[in-house]
């Protein structure tokens, strides 16, 4: 059962390990699979190039390779637990991947951090976005509400299912 682990989604359609490189997981930043020390672990679509594949083998990084573009979610999160030991994920990969998450029933708890800041632009990425969500509003219950700082409030929301 590993203790931490840092799990790095490459897998939607047209990404290349530029992407990964990009974020912080380029293999100058890994020391023998792990980066900060933490174990690394890549979610890798199929357009992904054997010479990167074999760098991640070369320096101990693990990864799953999906068998399309269309990554399966729910069988990645068994791979991981199966594979790996990780039944708990915290999700930073941005509102698509938050939102594929909730569509697939992956996230059971939501946690925000609100500070008293107001943001009019427009174009700016929600906390989840998966196209379509028409119709798939998902019910949350407050668990927790935490004051971080004088101003900021930390809520914690448990995902209702059905």
């Amino acid at each position: 059962m590993l203790s931490s682990a840092i799990v790095c989604w490459l897998a939607s359609p047209g990404s290349t390990e530029k992407t990964l490189r990009r974020r912080y997981a380029h293999p100058s930043m890994w020391r023998w699979g792990e980066l900060r020390g933490d174990r690394l672990i890549t979610i890798l679509s199929s357009c992904v190039s054997d010479e990167y594949l074999t760098t991640l083998r070369d320096t101990g990084v693990s990864y799953i390779l999906a068998a399309t573009d269309d990554v399966d979610l729910a069988a990645v999160m068994q791979q991981l637990d199966s594979r790996f030991g990780v039944r708990t994920l915290m999700l930073e990969g941005g509102a698509g991947l938050n939102g594929a998450m909730l569509q697939a029933g992956l996230v059971d708890e939501i946690s925000v951090l609100v500070a008293p800041v107001v943001d009019g632009r427009s174009g700016i990425a929600t906390l989840f976005d998966q196209p379509p969500l028409v119709g798939a509003a998902h019910r949350v219950r407050l668990q927790r509400v935490d004051r971080v700082t004088d101003d900021v409030l930390h809520l914690r929301d448990e995902v209702l299912r059905g």
